[in-house]
């Protein structure tokens, strides 16, 4: 059931400029962290994105919360 949503989480996130509310980038990205934590390869292909986004993003409480997401998926 989850995993029907990890397509549009991922479209919505790798398209900042379509989807530039604030609320929508930060709730998916926080979506994609915590499915990120029950499935390694879905860690292992998105990791990549997660960096991008904390380092080209201009927001900054996007920012901060990848960065506790990230070390939740290290714990």
């Amino acid at each position: 059931l989850i995993a029907r949503f990890i397509p549009a989480i991922l479209y919505i996130l790798k398209e900042p400029l379509k989807f530039s509310d604030n609320h929508l980038q930060l709730s998916c990205s926080m979506c994609l962290i915590r499915i990120m934590m029950l499935s390694q390869s879905l860690c292992t292909e998105n990791l990549q994105l997660i960096f991008t986004l904390m380092q080209k993003s201009p927001n900054p409480m996007l920012r901060s919360h990848l960065i506790l997401g990230i070390g939740d998926l290290v714990y």
